[in-house]
C-alpha cells in the first residue's frame, strides 16, 4: 500500500483483515499519485515496455498480516453491509420513481 492511508497502522490492519491478505507498506508515501502518473506516461509513450521498472522504485518497509479473529468478524459484517447496499439501492429507485 502507498499514499496517505499507508501511514496509519490501524488502516493497514483494517485492510488486511477485511480483504484477508497481507498488506505491504512501501517507502512511497506522499508522491504515490505522481509516481503512478509518471509510470502511465512512460508506458504510454513507449519509454517503458512494461510497468516492471516500478518495482525498483519501491522498497518494502513493513508487512501487516490479517488477524484471523478479525477476518471472521468482517466476514459476518459483509453480509449485513451487502444488504444495506441492496436496500439503499431499492430506496433510491423508489425515490426516483416519485419524480
Amino acid at each position: 500500500t502507498v499514499g496517505g492511508g499507508a501511514i496509519s497502522p490501524i488502516w493497514r490492519q483494517i485492510y488486511a483483515d477485511i480483504f484477508d491478505i497481507n498488506i505491504v507498506k512501501t517507502d512511497i508515501i506522499q508522491n504515490s499519485a505522481s509516481l503512478g502518473a509518471a509510470a502511465l506516461a512512460a508506458f504510454g509513450t513507449g519509454i517503458w515496455d512494461s510497468y516492471n521498472p516500478l518495482r525498483k522504485a519501491h522498497e518494502n518497509k513493513e508487512i501487516t498480516y490479517p488477524i484471523a479473529e478479525n477476518v471472521a468478524k468482517y466476514k459476518k459484517y459483509i453480509v449485513v453491509y451487502q444488504k444495506i447496499c441492496e436496500y439503499q439501492s431499492y430506496i433510491g429507485d423508489m425515490i426516483k420513481s416519485l419524480e
